[in-house]
């Protein structure tokens, strides 16, 4: 059987996590050199927005 007090605390801390606001964006000065000659590796931890900035960055 489910602890009720186990069960009000996981509840709590997913109305917390949704009230919370989103973390200031933390602008990089990443320059990529797209046309060279060389292989251009972007490896990082996940979530870490690498996705991200290929797609700010080159939007039509």
């Amino acid at each position: 059987m489910i602890d009720l007090n186990k069960k009000e605390i996981f509840k709590f801390l997913i109305k917390e996590f949704h009230t919370q606001s989103l973390p200031p964006v933390i602008k990089r000065e990443l320059e990529i050199p797209l046309f060279s000659n060389k292989i251009i590796t972007i490896y990082g931890p996940r979530r870490s927005g690498k996705s991200f900035y290929f797609l700010t960055k080159f939007k039509t």
